[in-house]
């Protein structure tokens, strides 16, 4: 996949393909056994214009920690939120430098906080959450 994106606005492009991989993987396999371990995520929402940002973390699907980071956003004097990052069962971090901003995931914080910032070409950690 060639990906077109602007400096100012960078996302996660190949976590969404991972995972729309592993949902599809999911969908096709026999229910999990009852003593399976349940799977937790976490998202990040970013405002460019008011740099506010949102988390939503420990829930059991994908669109409602998406959902509550949006409006944890909004909440902190977020105008027009972005949904930038999230992670399952690992941890997302959010790095911001000046009008540039980039969100990654990791298996652990360093993890998630390293990719960000390597991406974004510095700067620093505006938040990292992990799902636990």
């Amino acid at each position: 996949m060639t990906s077109h994106q602007t400096p100012r606005r960078r996302m996660m492009a190949a976590a969404l393909l991972v995972a729309s991989g592993t949902i599809a993987a999911g969908a096709l396999s026999a229910a999990a056994p009852a003593n399976a371990q349940v799977d937790h995520f976490v998202a990040i929402s970013y405002s460019e214009e008011t740099h506010s940002w949102g988390t939503g973390w420990n829930y059991t699907d994908l669109d409602s920690a998406r959902i509550r980071s949006l409006s944890e956003c909004q909440d902190n004097g977020g105008n027009h939120c972005e949904f930038i990052a999230w992670a399952k069962n690992g941890c997302a971090a959010l790095a911001v430098n000046g009008n540039y901003f980039y969100g990654w995931y990791g298996a652990t914080a360093a993890e998630a906080q390293q990719g960000a910032l390597q991406r974004n070409g510095g700067g620093y950690i505006a938040v990292t959450q992990c799902a636990t």
